[in-house]
């Protein structure tokens, strides 16, 4: 970006939009994980990193007078709030990592999985809307109450496609609606657009 030519501004740009559409990103908790162990970004290894979310928000703050992009400043400002959630300590210090281990972090934040075992397990709820929408937090609102080990909730503003791979992949909002998608391995759900209709596709073994 700071050389002005078009390719490297390319390469920077399609980088951070599927990093931040990518379930790589914590779309429930905000923050960014330290990797993937998929070759689709799908499923992420549940460690975060204090430096690496300092970078990426450097990196987006830096990359959005250019691009203006409403999904970085979205991501700054959730990335931001994790931070300040979930990364002090009683005493105001930031802890350097959540790790994957439950038992190593310094908070009593919830178990996660991790591996090849919860990409094939993983319930992915896709919401396509905008956030700040009523209908999209009422969805979100259902997805989030679902007690499920192995759930990852993803909203997508429309117009931003979900990454290439993703089951939900090519799906749409209906009539306008935000709409939600249940999807597990390969398969999703049919479109719903209700906060109970999303409860009941949860519930649904």
């Amino acid at each position: 970006m700071r050389t002005g030519e078009a390719r490297f501004k390319e390469a920077v740009t399609l980088t951070l939009d599927r990093m931040c559409q990518g379930g790589i990103y914590d779309h429930v908790g905000g923050g960014f994980a330290r990797y993937s162990v998929d070759d689709r970004w799908l499923a992420l290894h549940f460690e975060k990193m204090l430096y690496d979310n300092a970078h990426f928000i450097e990196l987006m703050a830096t990359v959005w007078p250019e691009t203006q992009s409403p999904l970085y400043e979205i991501r700054v400002r959730e990335t931001v709030d994790w931070c300040l959630r979930e990364m002090r300590n009683e005493g105001g210090a930031f802890a350097a990592a959540f790790a994957a281990e439950t038992g190593r972090n310094f908070f009593p934040l919830t178990t996660f999985l991790n591996g090849f075992d919860f990409l094939d397990r993983a319930v992915q709820i896709a919401i396509l809307g905008e956030r700040e929408s009523e209908d999209t937090r009422a969805l979100l609102r259902a997805a989030e109450s679902a007690s499920l080990p192995t759930k990852v909730v993803q909203v997508v503003a429309p117009g931003v496609a979900l990454p290439r791979g993703h089951p939900a992949a090519g799906m749409s909002m209906v009539a306008g609606q935000a709409t939600a998608y249940v999807c597990i391995g390969r398969a999703c759900s049919l479109p719903v657009t209700g906060a109970g209709a999303l409860i009941a596709a949860l519930s649904t073994p």
